[in-house]
């Protein structure tokens, strides 16, 4: 009458390799996220609060980066 662990450390080990990357994924994006957020939204409120400066270079990169990031993605994706 022996008791063996090993099936359910390897269905553990299995189910864990299968979530891991999920979740790294979702943390990998947050963090992408947040320094967006902190790029678009904070950065410019202290440019202009605390250095007294223009935010709008930053504004129009931005838009430049997402005009260009639209266009390359609608003409490598166009034909699925």
């Amino acid at each position: 009458m022996g008791f063996s662990v090993a099936p359910l450390i390897s269905s553990l080990a299995t189910t864990y390799q299968a979530s891991a990357t999920p979740l790294g994924c979702a943390y990998h994006k947050l963090c992408l996220m947040a320094a967006l957020f902190l790029l678009t939204y904070y950065l410019p409120i202290y440019l202009q609060s605390v250095k007294n400066a223009s935010a709008m270079p930053n504004i129009l990169g931005q838009l430049g980066a997402a005009i260009l990031s639209g266009v390359l993605g609608e003409s490598s994706l166009a034909p699925i």
